[in-house]
């Protein structure tokens, strides 16, 4: 990966509006980060939560932009608990929830959104537990009603 890689992708990702190019700079995100702890802390330093944050907030209706954010958020958290502190300082967990709320009958938003949450439930916060167990209880309601399971 290029030095300056990360800096560029997350320049794009605030650059750009476009849902087409935030769900492909999320897309590039996961390839960059699979299969390497370094990437994900460049990203990270490259302030890379912080432009998927503010997609999140800028495509709120716009649920494959949202799936794809969730999904590399999910990526990204799969590692060290810096990582996911960072996402939690960030604001994260709220975004996260408010996708869930929002594209509640998308099963690929509620898949990633949840996955992400999960991924990011295991710093230890008593609080943010409890944030995402409330929101993942919507959709366990959904489940339960329904008779069936995914």
């Amino acid at each position: 990966m290029a030095a300056n890689a990360p800096k560029r992708l997350v320049a794009a990702m605030r650059s750009c509006g476009d849902a087409h190019v935030q769900k492909a700079a999320c897309g590039a995100i996961i390839n960059l980060v699979l299969g390497s702890a370094a990437r994900s802390d460049k990203l990270i330093a490259a302030g890379v939560v912080d432009a998927l944050v503010d997609t999140m907030r800028k495509q709120e209706l716009k649920a494959g932009v949202q799936r794809a954010c969730c999904k590399a958020i999910w990526t990204l958290a799969s590692g060290s608990d810096a990582r996911k502190e960072a996402m939690v300082s960030a604001g994260v967990p709220a975004l996260l929830r408010q996708a869930l709320s929002c594209h509640l009958v998308r099963e690929d938003v509620v898949e990633q959104a949840s996955g992400a949450l999960k991924a990011i439930r295991s710093v230890e916060d008593d609080e943010l537990r409890r944030q995402i167990d409330d929101a993942a209880a919507p959709r366990e309601r959904r489940r339960t009603t329904s008779g069936g399971s995914s």
